[in-house]
């Protein structure tokens, strides 16, 4: 008759039944256990807007700044999470990367580090990479979070299937995705 179930992923969730009847609170979050206060000293912001939420201590990586210039040395490319909007915003030489037909800069909600096996095939550096694969892992960041993942893709028709530790795939978060196809081994920052 009595429930509490606490899920951990890139963030912290749950859901609380008492008397046989789902707790759904006031404005149907009642299972929202991951925005709870735990910290009423903490300064830095949560993902939600709130300081001090269970969330920030208790789940996934930090993902409030990815680092991409180990990857891509060239461009120095990185994401940093704005919490108000919900939104990574992309940099690309040192500054904003915007887009050519508005100058506003490139946002997404979701962010994919897809390490990639790959060879390089001339001498001038030209590089293949290898996208189906069922044995590679990478990192997903939503909402200022991440998490190790491992992905699949089967065929050249197929889609890539993106999977956590558990080996439950991944559904991506409303929005724009960015995925890096990334050549493993290359070091990925972030805090």
């Amino acid at each position: 008759k009595n429930l509490v179930m606490v899920t951990l992923g890139t963030g912290v969730g749950g859901g609380v039944i008492v008397g046989g009847k789902i707790v759904v609170g006031q404005f149907g979050a009642g299972g929202e256990i991951g925005h709870m206060c735990v910290n009423y000293h903490e300064t830095k912001q949560c993902g939600c807007g709130s300081y001090g939420c269970l969330e920030q201590y208790a789940s996934a990586i930090p993902g409030n700044v990815i680092d991409l210039s180990g990857i891509f040395p060239y461009t120095k490319s990185y994401f940093t999470y704005d919490a108000a909007s919900g939104q990574y915003l992309k940099n690309i030489h040192g500054a904003a990367q915007v887009d050519g037909m508005n100058g506003e800069q490139l946002t997404f909600s979701n962010v994919i580090i897809q390490n990639t096996n790959w060879s390089k095939r001339d001498a001038k550096g030209y590089l293949a990479f290898q996208t189906i694969d069922s044995a590679s892992d990478g990192y997903y960041f939503t909402k200022g979070r991440g998490i190790h993942i491992t992905w699949k893709k089967t065929s050249d028709y197929s889609p890539t299937k993106y999977y956590d530790d558990n080996g439950n795939e991944i559904q991506l978060n409303e929005g724009k995705t960015y995925i890096a196809i990334a050549q493993k081994d290359r070091t990925l920052l972030y805090s």
